[in-house]
């Protein structure tokens, strides 16, 4: 009832109302597509994320290290924390620059996993600088091929991907 009696020196004084200040904060959000990667059948899927605005490349990409906790263990990554260095967008494409020790930690497997990831959610998401229709990937600085399974081979390196590369 926020009534709350107090005592001082084993004297009981009258009881004080208790007032707790409440102060809603609108926080505006957007909604964006993220793609992780089923536990059994590893196959990818994308699900909806509510992030708060604005929403940068580098947001996205930081929501593929950690699915939301309502979907694990269902849904998995392969895209670590210390995998994606920085993302860089302009004119429709974006260029990931990629942890050499990162990359070389992954399977050949996990690798292709996490370049799809990677692509797919990039290419769902629409920049401040506009969409995002292909994705080159770099290690060191230098550009690196990744396999793209449209060609069931790899790309020559710094040939960028396309969303329909992976789908």
């Amino acid at each position: 009832d926020g009534i709350r009696d107090y005592k001082v020196t084993g004297v009981q004084t009258c009881a004080l109302p208790i007032y707790i200040p409440t102060t809603t904060v609108a926080v505006n959000q957007r909604e964006v597509e993220v793609v992780f990667v089923r536990r059994l059948s590893r196959e990818l899927e994308s699900i909806s994320i509510n992030l708060p605005t604005p929403v940068s490349s580098q947001d996205v990409i930081d929501q593929l290290t950690q699915p939301p906790l309502d979907a694990e263990p269902e849904l998995q990554t392969e895209v670590s924390e210390r995998l994606v260095l920085n993302v860089q967008v302009g004119r429709g494409l974006a260029t990931v620059n990629l942890s050499r020790t990162a990359i070389n930690q992954l399977g050949s497997a996990q690798q292709r996993r996490a370049i799809a990831q990677i692509v797919l959610t990039l290419t769902l998401f629409t920049s401040e600088e506009g969409g995002i229709g292909q994705v080159e990937f770099l290690v060191g600085g230098q550009p690196i091929s990744v396999y793209v399974p449209l060609l069931n081979a790899n790309n020559e390196p710094g040939q960028p991907v396309a969303w329909a590369d992976f789908a």
